[in-house]
């Protein structure tokens, strides 16, 4: 047995008393020295070194460095807080996340972010984790709005001049997404912030993903260059190769693109709980979009391109600037 001599730090430890820690055995003899077995040394220390003082310092980190205020937001499994910097008074956005796998969607959402720069996507400030508490606190900027699907609720929707900026504005955020080979997966009205001014900021990339390329030679390369595999986004809005469990592309975000728009111009998309891609719901929206009395035609047109049922037939993120 070798002694270890551990000052006062662990005096909370009960005399006479054997303390299990997994396959660790420490006994304490009512002074501060105690003893470990040799063959759990390295292993001792190595757990005594994940302590609280390590874990708790996220959380410590983010109440010294930010005052935190009231929740904006709330998911299945992350809140969202309204925040200031103590040192600088920026309000901030921190973005809870609980659980492991949610901590590690929040990671690779902020890396995610942190490869981007474009105005209209929502930026990453720094990321933070708390094992003690098993949370993560993904800090991004502040966007002063709220989602679009409750502008749409308390206001109405938007003339044609403001969708149609709208319009503009995201199909140059996704012809930059897509030609990082990223596609967001997950573009719907909860995941469009919309303030006084109609500027929007796109939000959440926990489930946007790099595609894998189509074929080596850049030459052979269709229009939609990258090539998805899990079937994963809101049900409620999944494009239709989604829901039939087809290889897909960043043809997703196009009528994502589709939904937004419609939402903007009509309000919400259906009263029915059932997937907008089903075939009695996109003839309904078919037909309102063909029945409206739209001055730009060419907005008319794009709203039935981006939600053609047939992903191919969809226009790329390049051909979308073409309309403007």
């Amino acid at each position: 047995m070798i002694p270890l001599n551990l000052n006062n730090s662990f005096n909370q430890v009960k005399e006479e008393s054997d303390l299990d820690i997994g396959d660790l055995k420490l006994i304490s003899t009512g002074s501060p020295t105690m003893t470990i077995k040799r063959p759990n040394l390295k292993l001792t220390l190595k757990h005594l070194g994940k302590s609280k003082t390590n874990t708790k310092s996220g959380f410590n980190k983010i109440t010294s460095k930010y005052e935190v205020g009231k929740n904006i937001g709330t998911g299945t499994y992350s809140s969202v807080k309204l925040a200031t910097e103590k040192d600088t008074g920026r309000k901030v956005a921190i973005k809870v996340s609980k659980r492991t796998n949610s901590r590690e969607m929040a990671k690779k959402e902020y890396d995610t972010l942190k490869s981007l720069d474009q105005k209209t996507i929502i930026q990453p400030i720094e990321f933070i984790e708390n094992d003690l508490k098993d949370e993560s606190y993904l800090v991004l900027e502040y966007f002063a709005g709220m989602t679009l699907d409750k502008y749409i609720e308390e206001y109405g929707h938007l003339n044609e001049d403001e969708t149609a900026n709208i319009a503009q504005t995201l199909s140059n955020c996704l012809s930059y997404l897509h030609s990082k080979g990223i596609a967001h997966r997950d573009i719907k009205p909860q995941n469009i912030l919309i303030n006084d001014d109609k500027e929007i900021k796109l939000i959440d990339f926990n489930i946007s993903k790099e595609g894998k390329s189509k074929c080596t030679d850049e030459e052979k390369l269709t229009k939609f260059s990258r090539i998805f595999y899990t079937q994963i986004s809101s049900p409620l809005y999944a494009a239709p190769e989604i829901k039939g469990d087809k290889l897909y592309t960043e043809s997703v975000d196009i009528w994502g693109l589709g939904i937004i728009l419609f939402t903007c111009l009509f309000g919400k998309m259906s009263d029915s709980k059932e997937p907008i891609c089903f075939k009695d719901n996109t003839n309904n929206i078919e037909d309102l979009i063909q029945s409206s009395t739209l001055e730009n035609a060419w907005l008319q047109q794009m709203l039935l391109d981006c939600l053609n049922d047939d992903q191919d037939l969809r226009p790329s993120s390049e051909e979308l600037l073409e309309y403007f």
